[in-house]
């Protein structure tokens, strides 16, 4: 500061004549400083004159604002001013009148300006005194439940009984807002429960029970992406039982719009199986429940091998077939089949090149899962009606051939084992595998021409491990919630030679909605290559010639 000082006093005949006149008034500089450094008359009668000027124009200021502050401003740049005595009479008369303004809401600013300007005012007693109960002040004026409770903390026993009432007069108006503003039914919830006899407990409740199924939808959604179907969320959305906006906060924009989109596909079509399937293939059969995923397993199957130029058709179910293969896209979003008929028995003749090249020729039956009631109600003598009894003799008729190898693959669902099938008989998947595995050993259908039996767990992405780690955790989930049917199943294999017995776990991909798929075919490759490792080729391929 002394050497600003300095610095200014050494050149006061060349700085311009305002600012040696704003030194002056803001106290960095006197005249006689100046006059002492040298300041010559000259100089000194131009800065008389501006700050002549800047009285009369600070003064005219004053009047124009009218204000304690603008007046208290000219007293300290001028005190001695030839409008001081106007000034202070100003200042005078408007004391009241702005106390007044200052009382109704004061703050910590407002009354240490008073006081800077009244030092002896008349009301400088209420300034000290609401000055140092300025945090209460403060709070009065937020004016909030939160801001009361904050103070009780802050200074207890200070103005408690105020608190008090304050609390209880408007704590229900606040909870009440609270909750509207949150609108959800745990906010509404909690209002009831703070205020028992509040003004809005009814409205609370009405709201609440209102609420119920989108309570209920919005969490099974949030925890379980496929807790319902995409065509029950567009139903739900049209009823306005959930928005899309919180359809959208829960599975994400993309998602959203591919379920509303949603249209369901074609059905997949009826067929009559033939008597008998064609001799030189290689018979490969998937067993399954209904809803056990046997449809979209060979859905990905034949649509990943389609994809990669591996698959050849040669004829039966064809329509059904091409209906498969065209599920699964490789790339975007696929929709996944509707429910198929549990009478049909569809068999599909085709070539599957394997990685050599080799064709394997093949015929890929997809048994009616109601084969499983067929041999349930069979096995214990029951009469079964026309349609049963032709899906038995079928089945049956296929399997008792030996002119063909044969690979089989049990499809089970993970966390499917407790599944009840809709026919009030309190049966599921695991009592149907386990009678099914009985019966073909009582009647000793698998035998030497099984090259391989495969127990495919399908959504094995959602068992809770690493994708290196499914195999291991899939074959511990057969082994515990199927066990009858594993450890029969390992019996038959040893008593009948049965070359590979195995738990393959599998997965079309990304499910959500339960129609609607982010395809991944690396599983799908896991099932081909044991299909192509345990059936016969035909033809040499590039490698077979190169070796001779």
């Amino acid at each position: 500061m002394e050497e600003k000082k300095d610095k200014i006093l050494s050149r006061c005949n060349v700085i311009p004549i305002k600012n040696i006149v704003k030194y002056l008034r803001d106290g960095v500089i006197t005249m006689d400083e100046l006059r002492a450094n040298g300041l010559s008359s000259e100089r000194e009668d131009e800065i008389n004159k501006e700050i002549v000027c800047n009285e009369n124009i600070i003064w005219k200021r004053a009047q124009k604002s009218h204000t304690p502050q603008a007046y208290h401003e000219y007293l300290r740049i001028f005190p001695e001013g030839k409008y001081a005595e106007n000034c202070k009479q100003a200042l005078e008369d408007l004391e009241d009148s702005w106390w007044n303004d200052i009382s109704i809401a004061p703050t910590e600013e407002s009354l240490n300006a008073y006081i800077a300007i009244y030092p002896e005012g008349d009301h400088l007693y209420d300034a000290n005194l609401l000055l140092k109960d300025i945090d209460w002040l403060n709070t009065c004026r937020i004016n909030t439940q939160e801001a009361y409770l904050k103070y009780r903390d802050s200074f207890p026993g200070k103005h408690s009984k105020e608190i008090t009432e304050i609390l209880v007069g408007f704590s229900d108006q606040a909870d009440w807002e609270f909750a509207c503003s949150m609108n959800t039914t745990n906010a509404y919830r909690d209002y009831i429960s703070k205020h028992p006899n509040g003004k809005k407990v009814s409205d609370a409740q009405n709201i609440i029970s209102s609420r119920r199924e989108h309570d209920a939808l919005i969490s099974g959604i949030s925890s379980d992406k496929n807790y319902i179907s995409a065509e029950e969320i567009q139903t739900a959305i049209n009823n306005n039982v959930i928005s899309r906006e919180e359809l959208i906060s829960i599975v994400g924009a993309d998602w959203a719009n591919e379920i509303l989109s949603y249209q369901r596909p074609p059905d997949l079509p009826i067929y009559t199986s033939p008597q008998q399937l064609q001799k030189g293939k290689t018979e490969v059969y998937f067993w399954g429940t209904p809803a056990s995923g046997k449809t979209c397993t060979l859905g990905a199957v034949l649509s990943s091998a389609y994809t990669k130029g591996k698959l050849i058709k040669r004829g039966g179910a064809l329509e059904y077939m091409d209906g498969l293969k065209n599920i699964f896209n490789p790339s975007g979003i696929s929709r996944l089949p509707n429910s198929t008929s549990n009478a049909c028995i569809y068999d599909m003749n085709v070539d599957i090149k394997d990685d050599n090249n080799r064709k394997h020729p093949i015929t890929l039956i997809d048994l009616a899962g109601e084969i499983f009631k067929c041999i349930y109600f069979s096995s214990q003598n029951f009469d079964l009606d026309e349609d049963r009894q032709r899906i038995l003799n079928t089945t049956f008729n296929y399997l008792k051939d030996k002119r063909n190898k044969k690979i089989m693959f049990f499809v089970v669902e993970y966390n499917g084992h407790n599944r009840i099938w809709d026919d009030n008989s309190n049966l599921n998947m695991s009592d149907y595998l386990d009678r099914c595995l009985n019966y073909l050993n009582d009647l000793r259908i698998i035998s030497s021409s099984v090259n391989g039996i495969y127990v495919l767990v399908t959504k094995s992405d959602m068992i809770p491990c690493e994708y290196k780690d499914q195999a291991v955790e899939a074959q511990r989930y057969v082994e515990k919630y199927f066990n009858g049917f594993w450890e029969t199943l390992k019996e038959i294999s040893r008593s009948c030679g049965v070359k590979d017995l195995k738990v393959i776990p599998f997965s079309v991909g990304n499910v959500v909605a339960k129609q609607l798929c982010e395809f991944n075919g690396k599983y799908a490759k896991l099932v081909l290559d044991n299909i192509c490792k345990k059936s016969d080729s035909t033809g040499r391929s590039l490698w077979d010639f190169l070796k001779g």
